[in-house]
């Protein structure tokens, strides 16, 4: 009863890191778990080191792949493996606390719920310190069309217009305990997506079930770092905020989504505005001359996903440090932008791990 399948993915990640992943697993206090460790076609030594972890536990299924497939195809050969009642999708480099696993059968024996979904919470983990979600409230239960619907757009606008104190996304992939049966049965998986797949993941996962649940546990440990903070050029991300921003816009026109919704497509298109100048259009390494750039910046926020983004969101309805970045889009002063990132790097990235 109430087996649990974690999927761990992973793609050369540091070995201090994977083992402490694993035995965080290993350790929980609740015994009916499956861990399957999914290879992305690593480099040799680690590649070897997951092997090296697969004998430690009998409970441990190793899966290489023969060619990199990415993180969404690595986790969904972890599903395709799965065979337990329960999924959980925990990052190779992350850890989690003895009793995740307990806490959630727990709340199943005792509310006698049987949720699609289970969401709960976690730190972003630095060196020297842990920061999570503060002043949440219990336990929630979302049942009904109109608050799941409200859930899947919180998701995509809690960080423009969300509690101050809500650092930590509710839609990432992590975090969450999954009903195997329920994601079989409506055929889910993870898009091939390079940016925010498992945002794409929450919206889908969510659209089909009449039970959700919220609890404000912090229980999971997401490592923050040094690669992850840097402005890594990607010369392909116009094209793959693209791609992220169009199935969000069609899966609204499919699913026939109102207006709140639209809205908060909006919001994701904010950070999404962010992400491109800083990952591309206003990168160091970008060969185009400032006046290309601005031009083609603003091009390319002509699109429909992003002409919504001022009108939808006045400056005095949107957290207090995001006001002066959407002044500086709206004013077009794109530079300013990575300026700001570059200030955010210099200050926070000696506290991240290595």
């Amino acid at each position: 009863m109430n087996s649990i399948g974690m999927i761990v993915p992973v793609y050369n990640v540091k070995e201090e890191y994977l083992r402490e992943c694993i035995d965080s697993l290993l350790a929980q206090t609740y015994k009916n778990i499956h861990i399957y460790i999914v290879d992305d076609k690593s480099q040799g030594w680690c590649a070897r080191l997951c092997d090296e972890i697969g004998m430690l536990d009998e409970r441990i299924t190793v899966i290489h792949h023969e060619m990199n497939k990415g993180l969404p195809g690595a986790r969904n050969t972890g599903m395709d493996h799965c065979d337990t009642e329960w999924v959980t999708f925990v990052d190779g480099d992350d850890w989690v606390d003895n009793n995740m696993c307990a806490r959630f059968v727990q709340y199943l024996e005792d509310s006698k719920n049987d949720p699609d979904v289970y969401i709960f919470s976690g730190y972003r983990s630095y060196p020297d310190h842990e920061e999570g979600n503060k002043n949440e409230e219990g336990i929630k239960t979302y049942k009904s069309r109109t608050q799941i619907e409200q859930l899947q757009v919180d998701a995509l606008t809690t960080f423009i217009i969300g509690k101050p104190d809500n650092i930590v996304p509710f839609d990432s992939a992590w975090g969450k305990f999954f009903k195997r049966s329920y994601l079989v049965e409506n055929d889910i998986e993870f898009r091939d997506l390079p940016f925010r797949e498992d945002g794409m993941y929450f919206q889908e996962v969510t659209e089909y079930t009449a039970n959700v649940v919220y609890s404000p546990g912090l229980l999971y440990h997401y490592r923050m770092c040094q690669n992850s903070m840097v402005n890594v050029y990607r010369k392909n991300a116009p094209q793959e905020l693209d791609k992220y921003l169009g199935m969000l816009w069609d899966f609204a026109e499919r699913k026939g989504k109102g207006r709140a919704y639209y809205r908060a497509i909006y919001g994701a298109a904010f950070f999404a505005m962010q992400t491109v100048i800083t990952n591309y259009f206003y990168n160091s390494k970008c060969d185009l001359s400032w006046l290309e750039r601005r031009k083609a910046c603003t091009e390319y926020f002509q699109k429909k996903y992003f002409i919504g983004v001022f009108s939808e969101f006045p400056l005095k309805t949107i957290k207090k440090n995001h006001r002066i970045k959407m002044m500086l889009l709206r004013c077009r002063c794109y530079g300013g932008i990575q300026i700001l990132r570059n200030v955010y790097l210099k200050i926070h990235k000696r506290t991240c791990f290595e």
